[in-house]
């Protein structure tokens, strides 16, 4: 029984790996993911070699938002040899970039944008997106239960 659940699920991470090789913008070599992953917009997307990504993570670019009437050139980029833990939360409208064997703890929360925020203008919903880059640099640990907001630099 092990060993049929241990093919499947292989079965499953092989076929994501294929979907996501003719959809990303760019997919390296070695990249080690869970059939889970759940992605928006995926040619806006590149995964550099020897990048592991566990269950649970969302990946989630936005190239346009309809209530404001916005359109985006959006840009995720995930370089090589970062290992990213459960539950990863990525927003992505602008340009976000997690550097060179980064790591990721579970249940991080990563966005480069945020409703804006006038309180005199119409409901926040309605409101222009306001998008800042993030830049998670080369060898940067994210502690669990982090939350990285629009404009970080690390």
């Amino acid at each position: 029984m092990f060993d049929f659940r241990y093919r499947l699920v292989q079965f499953q991470i092989q076929r994501k790996l294929n979907i996501l090789k003719r959809t990303l913008r760019y997919i390296g070599s070695n990249v080690n993911i869970k059939p889970d992953l759940n992605v928006r917009n995926p040619s806006f997307i590149s995964i550099g070699d020897d990048v592991a990504i566990d269950d649970g993570a969302k990946l989630f670019v936005w190239d346009s938002y309809k209530r404001a009437n916005q359109c985006f050139q959006p840009s995720l980029t995930i370089e090589s040899g970062t290992h990213i833990s459960r539950n990863l939360t990525i927003q992505c409208a602008g340009t976000l970039l997690i550097g060179k064997n980064a790591l990721i703890a579970s249940n991080v929360f990563i966005t480069d944008f945020n409703h804006g925020c006038n309180p005199s203008q119409d409901c926040y919903i309605n409101q222009p997106l306001l998008v800042k880059n993030v830049t998670i640099s080369d060898n940067v640990w994210i502690g669990q239960n982090a939350i990285i907001l629009p404009g970080v630099n690390i």
